[in-house]
């Protein structure tokens, strides 16, 4: 997952591939004066996977829940939206929006995590987030255009970045709750999962249908998964082995059959980022944490969700509203909450030491 853009007008216009919000600045209103096409952002305000925050370090308006609304800095817990990194970020996102540079219809973006290929058909949008089989998908609409892969922006060249939400990491993990019918069986399977044939089992599927090995004895996918003439390969994948869940799941597992500008797109993406400022979801909080954390985070991010669409259409102000902003975000009861994150993260890191 990470930033698109029309390489066609990049090219058109003689211009080279953004790094830093500057030149993402630069290169959007060279595509508004000239083409019209804008940033698509959907209707949280945002784009999946921090793309577009996390080199403010912070996460916007997160919609997968494996992803806390907190960041990690030097082992103490900060409530993103309180930060005077995410305030920085609406003011950015303020002033792209004030000069028209953002998809100005973005509130409608309801339920979608990239943009209707009519959309970039029709020249609405020019630089968007997605994955690298949406980027084949859109650069195959039509030879007119070329859609190109561009790294996550970045407050300087070589900026390094903290926040991702990590594919391949560990995972909030798998519990065998009290009304299972057989948890020893359900304990065998589990343990199963991370054995060597399990995870081949998990990871690829049954050998001769979706697992196969090479001549060096690497495993991989077959060609009824690489080249299904009926799914795409992340689909197919589905049918012959697990995506997610308990169990070791190789997480380059695709790579065969990615052509040479989406292996392009994942180097872009992912070089100078790591995850060292994510609040890891291993986390785990006693069930009276667990009832506080779901009422207080719920009431918190509504509440932050829908304040920076405000800051961002400029219907609240980043500079007269900011102070106001606070106080209502710590009558939700902020510090509360992260004082009950730490004291279960300290604990996480006692538990884990001690190991």
């Amino acid at each position: 997952m990470g930033p698109q853009l029309r390489g066609d007008w990049l090219e058109e216009l003689g211009l080279e591939i953004p790094e830093t919000y500057d030149d993402y600045h630069d290169v959007l209103t060279a595509f508004k004066e000239n083409y019209g096409g804008g940033l698509w952002l959907d209707s949280h305000g945002t784009q999946r996977n921090n793309v577009l925050s996390a080199g403010y370090d912070v996460h916007v308006n997160n919609q997968d829940l494996a992803t806390r609304p907190f960041r990690l800095i030097d082992g103490t817990l900060e409530f993103d939206a309180a930060t005077d990194d995410y305030r920085d970020f609406m003011r950015l996102m303020h002033q792209w929006y004030s000069e028209g540079l953002i998809y100005p219809d973005f509130l409608s973006q309801q339920d979608v995590s990239t943009p209707d290929a009519n959309l970039v058909l029709t020249n609405q949008v020019s630089v968007w987030a997605a994955d690298n089989n949406t980027m084949v998908t859109y650069d195959t609409l039509t030879d007119d255009i070329d859609i190109q892969p561009a790294p996550l922006p970045r407050k300087e060249p070589g900026q390094q970045l903290h926040l991702y939400t990590a594919v391949g990491a560990i995972s909030d993990g798998t519990s065998i709750s009290t009304e299972c019918r057989d948890p020893e069986l359900a304990a065998r399977w589990l343990d199963y999962n991370y054995t060597y044939d399990g995870t081949l089992l998990c990871g690829y599927g049954i050998e001769g249908e979706g697992l196969q090995f090479d001549a060096e004895g690497n495993s991989g996918y077959t060609d009824l998964v690489l080249n299904n003439p009926d799914y795409i390969t992340v689909a197919c994948s589905l049918m012959y082995s697990k995506f997610g869940g308990a169990g070791v799941i190789d997480a380059h597992r695709f790579d065969a059959s990615y052509d040479e500008k989406q292996m392009h797109a994942l180097d872009l993406w992912l070089t100078g980022l790591d995850t060292d400022h994510e609040f890891p979801s291993s986390v785990q909080f006693t069930t009276a944490e667990s009832e506080d954390y779901q009422i207080i985070s719920s009431d918190l991010e509504t509440y932050s969700s829908q304040a920076a669409l405000q800051f961002i259409t400029g219907e609240k102000d980043v500079e007269a509203d900011w102070d106001s902003y606070l106080s209502d975000l710590e009558s939700l009861r902020m510090t509360e909450l992260t004082d009950l994150c730490q004291k279960a993260y300290d604990r996480y890191l006692e538990i884990s030491e001690g190991e």
